[in-house]
C-alpha cells in the first residue's frame, strides 16, 4: 500500500485527477451504493483509497466535496440552459440523467434493505 503526501485542503484538482475520480464515481455499483446509503462517507473513503492506487492522493472528504461542487456546476449549467462547453458536463450528465429517482417504499424495501429486484431495476 503506497501512501503519498497529503494534499492540502484547498489545493486544486488537476484534470487527470478529476478524470480518475469521475471514472470511479460513475461506476454503476458506486452509484447504487451512494443512492442506497444515507451516510455515504464510507463510499467516498473507498473512492479515495482506489484513487491512491492510481497515484492520486486525496481524502474521502476531498472526493465528496469535489463531486458535490461538480454536481452543483452541472445543475447550474443545465438549469440555465447554458452552452455545454464545460469539459466534464457530458460525463456527469450521462451518470445523473441515467439514474432513475427511486423511492424504496414503493418497491417494498428500505434504504438499508432494498428489495431484491432493485439491482435489476437500476441497472437496466
Amino acid at each position: 500500500h503506497v501512501s503519498g503526501p497529503p494534499i492540502p485542503r484547498g489545493s486544486n484538482w488537476t484534470d487527470p485527477e478529476i478524470v480518475e475520480l469521475l471514472q470511479l464515481w460513475s461506476d454503476d455499483s458506486v452509484q447504487l451504493e451512494l443512492e442506497s446509503s444515507l451516510r455515504n462517507q464510507r463510499v467516498f473513503d473507498r473512492i479515495a483509497r482506489a484513487l491512491q492506487d492510481r497515484g492520486v492522493f486525496r481524502t474521502g472528504d476531498q472526493c465528496r466535496e469535489k463531486i458535490k461542487k461538480m454536481r452543483l456546476e452541472y445543475r447550474r449549467i443545465k438549469d440555465n440552459h447554458k452552452t455545454r462547453s464545460w469539459k466534464f458536463f457530458d460525463v456527469i450528465d450521462r451518470v445523473l440523467s441515467s439514474r432513475p429517482s427511486i423511492t424504496y417504499s414503493s418497491m417494498g424495501g428500505t434504504p438499508s434493505h432494498p428489495s431484491p429486484w432493485i439491482h435489476t431495476y437500476i441497472n437496466t
